[in-house]
């Protein structure tokens, strides 16, 4: 079970291929942080407030440690919107330079729709479960892990009836190939399933 680090962005987990899993533990402390901090990028946070790429250090710490193994490593960014997921993937993709390749996969592009009337119709519980497509999320990490590659078709933001309960997914696929880092990141990344 991941381990949490903070009511905002809540979860990373390590997964080296062909491992069930391996989680690693970023705690706020080791960063020189008492609580955690939301990281969207371009907010002001202040005096005394480390940045995202500080943030970063010891996840890009671990994942260096993972990938000295040989085998891809798995991590998954989780937390609510506005948290500073996309930063903190960002920040490790950068920090290797171009040295390593790093994949990052959006966890929006698996927005599972639905329309607002739907929505509300929900309870809490069925929000959480319904929000992402996990069985997508989980068909494109296993093809990367067994066939080096993989395609989907992302949420359509852009469509007309994008509200709706029928799914709009875009007409030109996306894809992906194993990389020795592949980052999922978004809200629900780290579900368990």
């Amino acid at each position: 079970m991941p381990y949490p680090i903070g009511p905002s962005l809540r979860r990373l987990v390590l997964m080296p291929s062909g491992v069930q899993s391996t989680v690693c533990r970023i705690d706020w402390q080791d960063c020189g942080v008492a609580r955690p901090l939301e990281l969207a990028a371009g907010r002001d946070h202040g005096a005394g407030w480390p940045s995202a790429a500080v943030l970063a250090e010891p996840l890009i710490a671990r994942v260096v440690r993972g990938v000295e193994r040989g085998a891809p490593v798995f991590v998954a960014i989780d937390g609510r919107s506005g948290t500073g997921k996309s930063s903190l993937a960002s920040c490790v993709r950068d920090a290797f330079g171009g040295a390593l390749t790093v994949t990052v996969i959006e966890g929006d592009e698996f927005y599972a729709g639905g329309s607002d009337r739907t929505w509300e119709e929900r309870s809490v519980a069925e929000r959480a479960a319904r929000v992402i497509d996990w069985r997508r999320q989980r068909e494109v990490l296993s093809q990367l892990r067994s066939r080096g590659g993989a395609t989907w078709r992302p949420f359509d933001w852009d469509a007309d009836d994008w509200d709706s309960d029928d799914v709009p997914l875009r007409a030109e696929p996306n894809e992906a190939v194993i990389a020795p880092v592949v980052i999922l990141e978004g809200a629900y990344s780290a579900r368990p399933e």
